[in-house]
């Protein structure tokens, strides 16, 4: 995990706070708007497995310094009820050995784009102010594609998982049409690491990322 993530995440907020305050603008969607949102995205991939067969203290665990785009789209349903898709372009990840396993010689196992897809229901909070924060929760589709081998002996297919997510955001008017989206996802699923050759066996893998994004939306 890069523990600066949460800092620049922090730092975006703040900017994205900062740059509201200098608008009087108040747009607030209404029943039956939509609201299309596109955003930039880090990701911070918390992970816990299972211990490898005859290796005590043994696991797995994903790292990402990567970014990526998302976009999304609301529609909504009542006042303060909405429902949203959500889709982000890939994240380039590693799947890696944990300290046990990277003194032992296995650091680094595979290379993996990671594509969360989210479906979910919000509740939009109405302030009369430009400031429109809402809470979320969905279900969130992982899809792990184009693994790639890194260790001598070692084939790795990561299975795609479904799991419950958690959304904490907020919309800030910057005309009547226009805003600005600062959001959090934290998403909780359980895959499976497949590993075949020198080690040969099926790991459950926990993974918990959390989703920073930062970006712009629009309401029609």
């Amino acid at each position: 995990m890069n523990s600066k993530r949460p800092a620049i995440a922090l730092a975006l907020t703040l900017a994205a706070m900062s740059l509201a305050l200098s608008s009087a603008a108040a747009a607030a969607a209404e029943k039956g708007d939509w609201i299309a949102r596109a955003a930039a995205t880090t990701m911070d991939p918390e992970t816990d497995s299972d211990t490898l067969n005859g290796i005590s203290r043994s696991g797995l665990r994903f790292d990402s310094d990567s970014a990526s785009a998302s976009i999304a789209i609301a529609r909504m349903i009542t006042q303060h009820f909405a429902v949203e898709l959500a889709a982000t372009l890939p994240f380039s990840a590693e799947l890696d050995g944990n300290d046990r396993l990277q003194s032992l010689g296995i650091p680094h196992l595979a290379d993996t784009d990671i594509l969360p897809v989210t479906l979910g229901a919000q509740y939009h909070v109405a302030t009369g102010s430009a400031w429109h924060p809402y809470v979320g929760v969905g279900a969130t589709y992982v899809r792990f594609a184009d693994e790639k081998d890194r260790a001598n002996g070692i084939r790795v297919d990561l299975q795609d998982a479904t799991g419950p997510s958690a959304q904490l955001g907020v919309d800030i008017g910057l005309s009547d049409r226009w805003l600005l989206n600062v959001d959090a996802r934290y998403v909780d699923v359980d895959t499976t690491a497949k590993l075949r050759g020198m080690i040969d066996q099926d790991v459950d893998v926990t993974f918990t990322p959390w989703l920073f994004s930062v970006g712009v939306g629009y309401v029609f």
